[in-house]
């Protein structure tokens, strides 16, 4: 539009000032127009190339592999035209992390995820107090490919369970450490620590889980046995109370933490 304008505009000058001032506000919107609809076009192009793709890029990836380790999960949900499952993931946060779960659809899973925000649980409709809100991804074959390495066949209890893959090692970044926190860590006062609810994995995962934490970062942790109200032993991984250790801690994950989620690492 620029083109024309240069050519037009010094003689146009001559004319009626009203016409003058009509056509550069035409042209004023005509390019403002022009440019939101190229803007849309693109971000549709960058959401339709995620439906196809097997591998999500790196700023999906790093939290979505902690979200994983934490309360997120993975299903199967629609198939493909060669009759493979499509999967895709859903996440569960309390009430008093309805901030983080609006800052996962919005800002970390949004080329995945659909326009509606996470909704709450139960309804308000049914008149109850709201405990949780969830959000679930579209369907996608990257996702399924990723249910393969994170989840087995029980026979015994007929259906798929979370597992930590064994190249988790490769997978744990300080973004997806800050994720994990946000997601399914808390602070103990008594402690001066954080935890991280590690309760679903076995002994021998959480084990692979604090070597990889000293290997990866150098942090400091230990298991916390706990018993369920149904009398079942799960455990817990707890940091080092240690000032290096938690200064190392926050030192890492503070550069990715939403300001309303740093309770969880003892900060208001």
């Amino acid at each position: 539009a620029q083109i024309p304008l240069h050519s037009w505009l010094p003689g146009s000058m001559e004319g009626k000032k009203e016409t003058t001032l009509n056509l550069i506000i035409w042209l004023f919107f005509y390019c403002l127009i022009t440019k939101i609809l190229i803007t849309n076009l693109y971000l549709n192009l960058v959401n339709i190339s995620l439906l196809s793709v097997t591998i999500l890029p790196k700023n999906i990836i790093d939290p979505l592999i902690d979200n994983l380790l934490g309360d997120g999960s993975l299903q199967f949900n629609h198939k493909e035209k060669d009759g493979k499952p499509k999967g895709n993931a859903i996440f569960t946060m309390t009430l008093k992390q309805k901030e983080y779960s609006d800052h996962l659809w919005g800002k970390v899973y949004s080329p995945i995820c659909t326009k509606t925000s996470p909704s709450p649980w139960p309804n308000p409709k049914t008149g109850k107090e709201i405990s949780q809100y969830n959000l679930k991804t579209r369907s996608l074959p990257a996702l399924s490919s990723i249910h393969n390495e994170w989840y087995r066949w029980s026979d015994q209890l007929n259906k798929f369970t979370k597992i930590v893959p064994l190249n988790i090692e490769d997978l744990l970044t300080p973004i997806g450490l800050a994720h994990w926190i946000m997601d399914d860590g808390y602070w103990e006062n008594d402690s001066s620590t954080v935890f991280l609810c590690t309760d679903n994995f076995t002994l021998d995962e959480i084990s692979l889980l604090i070597k990889i934490l000293m290997k990866n970062f150098n942090l400091t942790t230990t298991t916390k046995k706990r018993i369920k109200f149904n009398k079942e032993v799960c455990w817990r991984i707890r940091f080092s109370g240690k000032k290096e250790n938690i200064n190392l801690l926050k030192s890492l994950v503070l550069p990715y933490f939403i300001p309303p989620m740093v309770y969880k690492l003892g900060l208001k």
